[in-house]
């Protein structure tokens, strides 16, 4: 018997193995996909990588840049010099670098200094308890941007900016989510440097070190998580015709995902009810090869941000200033739609749209290559959980609250940069603490 069992082997699950490992714990990682990293995927490509999963570093993500040291990886800083362009932002076909008027760029200010504000007044470990709670739960972003913004180009731009954030229409998200997801990253700022570095070995390597770093054989692949008993004297897990004990269990599993596997006894009903109120975000990643970055031979940084139709931003994630690099984000509904369409006619739309913002020499790449995470069976989406109006006050600490022997890790539950790599870590430290305090309490090991 374990004493501990981690279902999933993406970052929060083997950080919180090797935390646990570190404390002379016996852990025993249980992974459904044939693959380690869950929402993290590199793919390797002419002496670099392409990154079809979670990707971007943050400047105040300390865990993930300790993580980063030790295991001897380096960092990469995301192109940004040039000009950013904006395509059919304001109803028309132009692609444009300024199409911001002197009343947007003042509603924009008006707008970012209202959430900063509002932000900050959100208690991390417990947004339900903030000042206002109900109210601002009550409200969608979608009607958040409309009382605070005008006009047109205004609302255009700070839906398809949020879109790229939440990977979720507008209209589904409650206002006290998107306060929540801002104050745990420490403010607007630090969100917009969100996208600040990357790696240049891959992600990947976060997760090649961490899994190098466990004992042998306690790492199983290939194993979907059909039904988990528990009670009293632990957990009995059963997967693929096998049966796994331990103490403790840690579920790394998105949410809504947590309601696809069998508990007996079932857990509790708010849990349940729980995890039917919020689904996966959508999101499609595409990465457009070409051989050479000739947009910043032109003066463009390769950012750009679509008024109308599928592709929501670009952003350079060029190798070695070598192959030109353009990563294409697609998300909410539009990500729905296009998810439906062949690869051939997702290439052709999104080259299309490449031509049109950065010239004549996009038509032509060496590779294309998309990621749809909705149709992941492991994650059905990306790059997180949101919640729609009411879900945040009225279930509170469901989200994170042990239950008996499971606990719960992911980066939905952290309580510093939700969302991000960086929360993933967050919450496997969280769960880490809550089974070594009662570990020892209970005189484990």
């Amino acid at each position: 018997m374990a004493d501990v069992i981690i279902i999933g082997a993406g970052l929060s699950g083997l950080f919180a193995a090797k935390k646990l490992t570190d404390k002379g714990l016996n852990v025993l990682v249980l992974e459904g996909r044939t693959r380690l990293g869950g929402r993290i995927l590199s793919i390797p490509h002419e002496g670099g990588v392409l990154e079809l999963g979670a990707q971007w570093i943050a400047p105040t993500h300390h865990r993930v840049k300790s993580l980063v040291a030790e295991a001897g990886l380096t960092f990469t800083p995301t192109y940004t010099k040039g000009k950013t362009l904006c395509y059919q932002m304001n109803g028309g076909a132009e692609v444009q670098t300024d199409p911001f008027s002197l009343l947007t760029k003042l509603e924009l200010f008006r707008f970012k200094r209202k959430l900063e504000k509002l932000s900050a007044t959100i208690p991390k470990e417990s947004p339900w308890e903030a000042e206002g709670a109900q109210e601002l739960d009550s409200q969608t972003v979608e009607s958040f941007c409309h009382q605070m913004i005008g006009t047109s180009v205004g609302k255009t731009f700070i839906r398809r900016k949020l879109e790229e954030l939440l990977c979720n229409e507008l209209t589904e998200i409650s206002l006290l989510d998107l306060l929540w997801c801002i104050g745990t990253a420490g403010s607007i700022n630090a969100v917009l440097a969100g996208e600040k570095y990357w790696l240049k070995e891959g992600t990947q390597g976060l997760i090649i070190y961490l899994a190098g770093a466990l004992p042998e054989n306690c790492l199983e692949l290939g194993i979907k998580v059909e039904k988990i008993d528990w009670g009293n004297d632990g957990v009995t897990v059963y997967g693929n015709g096998q049966l796994f004990a331990a103490k403790k269990l840690i579920i790394t599993l998105p949410p809504r995902l947590c309601s696809d596997i069998a508990y007996d006894p079932p857990l509790p009903a708010m849990r349940d009810q729980f995890t039917q109120q919020n689904d996966q975000s959508s999101v499609i990643k595409c990465l457009v090869v070409y051989d050479c970055p000739f947009w910043r031979m032109k003066g463009y940084s390769g950012t750009s941000y679509k008024g109308e139709g599928p592709v929501h931003m670009t952003i350079d994630s060029s190798i070695n200033d070598r192959l030109g690099v353009l990563t294409v984000i697609i998300a909410g509904q539009e990500a729905r739609t296009f998810g439906a369409l062949t690869e051939v006619e997702r290439r052709e739309i999104v080259i299309a749209t490449l031509i049109r913002v950065f010239g004549d020499e996009a038509r032509t790449p060496l590779r294309y290559l998309d990621k749809n995470w909705s149709e992941d069976p492991f994650s059905r989406g990306g790059y997180g959980a949101h919640f729609p109006p009411g879900v945040i006050t009225q279930f509170q600490d469901v989200l994170f609250r042990p239950i008996g022997p499971l606990h719960f890790a992911g980066s939905e539950t952290a309580t510093e940069w939700r969302l991000y790599m960086e929360g993933a870590l967050v919450s496997a430290e969280r769960v880490v603490d809550e089974i070594t305090t009662e570990s020892s309490s209970k005189g484990y090991r």
